[in-house]
């Protein structure tokens, strides 16, 4: 922020045009240390049905003195450690999932104020039925706030975020915000990487420049709608046609 600061009263930056732009970054965990919602609830019921096992087991060396008194606790203890984990996971998945559908209902009730300022006309819009979290959402154990995604359909699927970065695209090349998303597509990112500039700078820009990830009609519409141009590829270079 200083940096910002100075560099406009230096007068080494105008806030015009900036350039917007993601990668994936990797997180701290495997893709094989996921486990989807479905799936953790019945590894839960597994461990339980193991624990009562094990204490049994316990009870009966105890009374007969024919096993080590020290490993069965600690084979106890090593499964309620992973079963505190696979709940942690399925609060934060269930955690996830209403944030996603409040996200929808406000979508919603847009949508229905539009159709009725508009007389009614087109269809109407349909609320959204919530029937609990996906059975296959998934979060890992290791780095539970990351997601699967991947660069490019070249690429292979990893654990990692979506780190996002805008520049100023008038020379000076200064950043001028930053964040990680944990969306794996690009599609969404343009307007909170706009609020996040215009909160560093303390003004919006006047243009943004981004490639083809980044079409969102609607998000697009609602940043020309604030006084933005929004200047977003349609084709990759690659494949443009050539005489």
């Amino acid at each position: 922020m200083r940096v910002l600061e100075l560099a406009r009263e230096l007068k080494l930056l105008q806030v015009g045009t900036i350039s917007v732009d993601g990668t994936r970054l990797k997180a701290n965990g495997s893709k094989h240390r996921g486990v989807n919602y479905q799936r953790s609830g019945q590894l839960i019921k597994q461990l339980e049905e193991e624990v009562k096992e094990l204490l049994r087991q316990a009870e009966r060396a105890d009374s007969q003195g024919e096993m080590d008194p020290a490993r069965l606790p600690e084979e106890i203890a090593k499964r309620q450690a992973l079963k505190a984990k696979l709940e942690a996971a399925r609060q934060q998945l269930e955690e996830r999932h209403r944030q996603e559908f409040a996200a929808e209902v406000a979508q919603y009730e847009k949508k229905k104020e539009k159709w009725e300022n508009n007389d009614r006309r087109g269809h109407q819009p349909k609320p959204p039925a919530s029937s609990g979290p996906d059975p296959k959402s998934q979060s890992n154990l290791t780095d539970p706030d990351s997601r699967i995604m991947r660069k490019s359909k070249n690429e292979a699927f990893a654990q990692a975020y979506n780190a996002q970065l805008a520049v100023d695209a008038d020379g000076s090349q200064l950043v001028l915000g930053a964040y990680v998303s944990q969306s794996s597509a690009d599609n969404n990112e343009l307007e909170p990487m706009l609020a996040a500039v215009s909160h560093n700078l303390g003004q919006k820009p006047q243009a943004v420049l981004a490639d083809r990830g980044y079409i969102n009609g609607p998000i697009i519409e609602q940043i020309q709608s604030q006084g933005i141009e929004a200047y977003v590829a349609l084709s990759a270079e690659a494949y443009e046609r050539r005489p």
